[in-house]
C-alpha cells in the first residue's frame, strides 16, 4: 500500500480507538465493542486495538470474553505492560488471584512507574492475605500518584492486620 493509503488507515483506527473509548468513558461498553468489531477485525493483531477490545469487555465484566482477547494477544505481543495488568484484572475479576497476580506483579516489572498496575496488585495481594507485600504495593502505587481513594481504603484494610500481628509479637 501507498503511505497515503497507509496513513488513512491509521487515522482511521486511532479515530475509531478515540471513539470507543469516549464511549467507555460514557459507560456505553457495549456501543465501544460495536465500534471496535470491525477494528479488531481488520487488524486482529494491531497491539492498540487488541488493548481497546479487552479494556472495553473488562469495563463491561465480561471477564471471559477478555480473557479470549488477551490470551492470544500476549503471545502476539509479549511484555507488553498492560495485556499483563489486563490480563491480572481480567483472572482476578473471575475471582482467580492467585492466577491474576503473576501477571500483576510482571505489569509491574515492565512498567514500574504505572501506579494503577501496583495499586491492582497490592489489592489481589491483599485478597490473598499476603498483607506486607499489599503494603508496599499499595504505599508505592501511592508514591506515583495514585490518588484514588480505593487505594487509600486498601491500604487501611491492609493496615489494620499487620497492626494486629505487630501487637501479637
Amino acid at each position: 500500500p501507498r503511505s497515503g493509503e497507509v496513513r488513512a488507515r491509521a487515522v482511521g483506527v486511532l479515530a475509531g480507538v478515540r471513539r470507543a473509548n469516549d464511549a467507555m468513558l460514557d459507560g456505553r461498553h457495549r456501543e465501544a465493542l460495536e465500534i471496535l468489531a470491525p477494528l479488531h477485525a481488520r487488524l486482529p493483531e494491531d497491539l492498540a486495538v487488541l488493548q481497546m477490545v479487552a479494556k472495553a469487555h473488562l469495563a463491561a465484566l465480561q471477564y471471559d470474553e477478555a480473557l479470549a482477547v488477551l490470551e492470544p494477544a500476549r503471545k502476539l505481543h509479549p511484555d507488553q505492560f498492560k495485556l499483563e495488568l489486563f490480563l491480572g484484572l481480567a483472572l482476578d475479576g473471575k475471582k482467580q488471584p492467585q492466577r491474576a497476580l503473576p501477571h500483576l506483579l510482571r505489569a509491574c516489572e515492565l512498567s514500574p512507574g504505572y501506579g494503577p498496575a501496583h495499586s491492582a496488585a497490592g489489592e489481589t495481594l491483599t485478597k490473598l492475605r499476603r498483607f506486607a507485600e499489599a503494603e508496599a504495593a499499595l504505599v508505592q502505587a501511592l508514591e506515583m500518584g495514585e490518588e484514588d481513594l480505593r487505594t487509600r481504603l486498601l491500604l487501611g484494610q491492609v493496615c489494620a492486620p499487620l497492626d494486629q500481628i505487630a501487637r501479637a509479637r
